[in-house]
């Protein structure tokens, strides 16, 4: 079994009750079939637009949130459905850094507490002595000094508050990190800064990243290979230089041109994509794409799903054309797609 995580065709749904009774009506089928593999010391990028399953798909990964099928391997163990005392020592191994630092600090707590509770609950220290010592390590990993422990929640900007999280988040000396849109609410000068302490902890301490973002920029600072995820399914799967240099899903073609920034040089044709994103209680027949998609035949529409092939060396596609888009639209990116 390879890979540090390994995850099978992953399901996860939640029930629309409706009515005084609150009777189950259908399912939000908010991860739907997912299969991958992240490699230790690798970061896999999760990138898709809002309400397509990357955030819980990494909530049930993390086991914050339960599977409704599938399986999720950790180091070689099942842990799809592990509780008590099992989830608690798994959960010190795979770790969770959200997207808004703020929500998930106590602002009746100093930081030093902050950093300190989840060594004091695991019993990671032995006494108080250790335990301030380990917390003023921690600190200076993440860029901030012996000062800031005693302070509270609102006398840190954003990006502080971030690198707190991530200390908190060292403390348990994880194997995984699940890296939940951890610089959108941040300005861009300190998304750079947060993404290049991430870089340097993930080489110091050997951690593996699984990365959630909506911006392809991001993704493409940090990520060795990307998930390109569409309602509840990965439609494109491998690393990160193909995803810019020769990309294959209609649907990737159209984030890279949403982002012009990644192509500097260039103010590429925008592919604007018809129609929203369908609804994940009833998703389309056949392929889910194909509402959106320029290039759907009937096959796409009526026939089975496609499946998720390996259409080159570690190119995983979930389309039955994939050639296509990259013939019509090349054109117009190919002169600077690289990353």
């Amino acid at each position: 079994m390879g890979g540090l995580i390994q995850v099978e065709n992953l399901k996860k749904y939640f029930p629309v009750k409706k009515g005084f009774l609150k009777r189950i009506v259908g399912y939000v089928k908010a991860i739907d079939g997912v299969s991958f593999i992240v490699n230790k010391g690798e970061t896999l990028g999760l990138v898709g637009e809002s309400g397509c399953g990357k955030t819980t798909l990494g909530r049930t990964v993390d086991r914050l949130l339960v599977p409704t099928e599938g399986r999720i391997y950790f180091d070689g163990r099942e842990i799809t459905h592990i509780q008590g005392k099992k989830l608690k020592e798994t959960r010190k191994d795979i770790q969770i850094v959200f997207q808004n630092p703020k929500a998930s600090i106590d602002p009746r707590m100093t930081i030093a507490d902050v950093i300190g509770e989840s060594l004091k609950e695991h019993s990671l220290v032995k006494d108080e002595k250790e335990l301030k010592e380990r917390v003023l390590e921690l600190i200076r990993e993440v860029g901030l000094e012996e000062e800031h422990l005693s302070r509270f929640r609102h006398a840190f900007s954003g990006g502080q508050l971030q690198r707190i999280t991530i200390a908190r988040t060292l403390a348990m000396g994880p194997k995984v990190i699940v890296l939940d849109e951890p610089t959108s609410a941040l300005d861009v000068s300190v998304q750079a800064k947060i993404l290049k302490l991430l870089k340097k902890l993930q080489k110091e301490h050997n951690l593996t990243y699984l990365f959630i973002s909506h911006d392809l920029a991001v993704i493409s600072v940090i990520s060795d290979r990307i998930a390109v995820i569409y309602l509840g399914k990965i439609v494109e799967l491998t690393d990160t230089k193909r995803i810019f240099n020769s990309p294959m899903h209609p649907y990737t073609w159209a984030l890279l041109s949403s982002n012009p920034g990644l192509i500097p040089k260039h103010k590429p044709k925008r592919i604007i994509l018809k129609g929203e994103i369908p609804s994940p209680i009833n998703p389309p027949s056949g392929c889910r794409f194909h509402p959106r998609c320029p290039f759907a035949k009937d096959i796409c529409k009526k026939g089975e799903p496609p499946p998720f092939t390996e259409v080159k060396k570690g190119h995983f596609v979930r389309c039955y054309f994939p050639y296509l888009a990259q013939k019509e639209w090349a054109p117009f990116l190919k002169e600077k797609l690289t990353h």
